[in-house]
């Protein structure tokens, strides 16, 4: 599927047997078990985000020449050169740098399986959707949060109950941080491959003043989310035939 890219290519050569070994052991550990606890599945999750944020730390402005990250300059959005539209870039933002002056290029992949291994770079919205295949790939049951105040995180199902994942603050099971950056939360809406839920009411204390600040009548949502719904259902149906995964 559109991940597959991010588990691929690590095969073990003949001297990397003994790191595979120790891989596994790990692996094992984290793999999703029904019968784990609810307190020690989220510590198992904890770790899982406090790793991935260090290993895949949130990309500002930094220099990818010097790594200078004081007096960057944001330039603007580009278009995405050939091989970056081979990932999907729908855009480009382009930096230069206060020190030496180089400017970098920070392409958004749409197909950020491929790439994010390679460039160690990404911001909510790469984070979010590779955070989401990790966890699924570790057999946990999983949807895509996107929050209409420009944040996107991951959710997991633990013991029956969807708990926040959040890999750029490596945070689980905090759902009010948002509000207490100050955001005013409008629409939260949690995707699977067959549905969409409103979930706004789980991120704020403060949910009739989200609902007023809502431009759309909730028929309105209603029938976007249906139609919207139509549209989901049929393209996981087709990639369900096109490749023969969940994908």
């Amino acid at each position: 599927g559109g991940n597959a890219g991010f588990y691929e290519g690590r095969n073990a050569g003949a001297g990397e047997s003994a790191g595979v070994e120790g891989a596994s052991g790990v692996l094992g550990s984290v793999m999703h078990d029904p019968s784990r606890s609810e307190e020690a599945t989220l510590s198992i999750l904890k770790s899982l985000m406090v790793w991935f944020k260090a290993d895949y730390p949130y990309y500002y402005d930094g220099c990818m020449k010097c790594a200078n990250a004081e007096g960057n300059v944001f330039l603007g959005v580009i278009a995405p050169t050939a091989a970056e539209q081979e990932h999907y870039a729908g855009r480009t933002e382009l930096y230069q740098c206060g020190r030496c002056a180089s400017f970098s290029r920070f392409a958004r992949y749409n197909h950020v399986g491929t790439t994010l291994y390679d460039t160690n770079r990404g911001r909510c919205g790469e984070y979010s959707v590779v955070a989401l295949a990790l966890v699924e790939a570790l057999g946990y049951t999983a949807r895509w949060i996107v929050d209409w105040a420009d944040h996107l995180w991951i959710e997991v199902l633990v013991q029956g109950r969807w708990v926040h994942l959040d890999p750029c603050e490596a945070a689980v099971d905090e759902p009010l941080l948002y509000e207490s950056w100050g955001k005013n939360q409008t629409y939260i809406m949690a995707f699977t491959r067959e549905s969409i839920e409103d979930v706004t009411s789980t991120y704020t204390t403060q949910h009739e003043a989200s609902m007023s600040r809502r431009d759309t009548s909730q028929d309105d949502i209603n029938h976007a989310i249906s139609e919207a719904l139509v549209v989901l259902r049929n393209r996981t149906s087709a990639l369900q035939l096109a490749n023969g995964s969940r994908w």
